[in-house]
């Protein structure tokens, strides 16, 4: 555990840079003129400051894994290969899940 928690470091930094892109998108919408919910969220992802916080948060988490794979490669004595298989099965994952939902299917 001791060689993976330091793969949350950029997730401090992700979350901070994240912070401040969604309050520059939220201070920007009239929530009292919009009734309608999905309207709502239409707005807050036809920001591009959404788009950007969404790349910033792809590439800390890239960063993020690379400390785990070399954590994991440490601490369980396996072999580089088999590190990145076994971080990046669910990092890949999450990333095309991300991919995903805020650049394709908008």
């Amino acid at each position: 555990m001791e060689f993976t928690s330091y793969g949350f470091i950029p997730n401090i930094a992700s979350s901070l840079i994240s912070a401040y892109y969604t309050n520059k998108v939220f201070s920007n919408i009239d929530f009292a003129s919009v009734a309608d919910p999905q309207a709502v969220q239409d707005m807050i992802f036809a920001d591009p400051s959404m788009k950007i916080a969404s790349i910033l948060g792809i590439i800390f988490t890239l960063w993020s894994a690379n400390i785990w794979i070399f954590g994991v490669k440490y601490a369980r004595d396996l072999s580089l290969r088999n590190a990145v298989i076994t971080v990046g099965i669910p990092i890949g994952l999450g990333l095309l899940y991300t991919i995903l939902t805020v650049f394709v299917l908008r």
